[in-house]
């Protein structure tokens, strides 16, 4: 007859889940690890960013975390910097209007620049993972997206420059 109760010969039986034991420096840490803290250093794959660009992240990571949210972070950031620089120069000196609005172009520049290099990025990285994604027909819908997206930027560009 079997023993159900946990009791026994071998004790209750815990399977570790959620790496549990290893977190709390109980089990076993690997050796390459930093310590019974759980991380284990940084990624074999190389930095975020990278395995984005080369396209090892999953799908869903690289359209709702750097794709989506990303964009927003970035705009926040922006009109942030660009508000601060505003108003910094507007309260230092009211009266210099001119070089106030000269600072704010410098940091929208500057701003746009992280812009197009984050958009670049995500673009890439979304286009790449769409191999990745469980099932062919959201690859198809992000790279549309993306398609979308680039093409309203170019004719968003091509306005501004003529």
């Amino acid at each position: 007859m079997a023993d159900h109760s946990g009791g026994g010969d071998h004790g209750p039986v815990f399977i570790d889940v959620y790496g549990t034991a290893r977190r709390m420096g109980v089990g076993k840490v690997p050796t390459h690890g930093k310590g019974p803290h759980g991380f284990e250093g940084p990624h074999p794959d190389g930095p975020f960013w990278i395995r984005g660009l080369q396209g090892k992240l999953p799908l869903w990571l690289a359209f709702w975390g750097g794709f989506f949210f990303g964009h927003g972070i970035v705009l926040a950031f922006a009109v942030g910097t660009m508000v601060i620089g505003v108003v910094a120069g507007l309260t230092i000196d009211p009266e210099r209007v001119d070089e106030s609005m000269t600072a704010a172009r410098f940091i929208m520049y500057a701003s746009g620049g992280v812009m197009v290099l984050f958009g670049s990025w995500s673009v890439i990285t979304v286009w790449r993972s769409a191999a990745l994604a469980e099932q062919a027909k959201w690859g198809y819908v992000a790279r549309g997206v993306v398609i979308l997206y680039v093409a309203i930027w170019t004719v968003t560009a091509w306005n501004l420059i003529t």
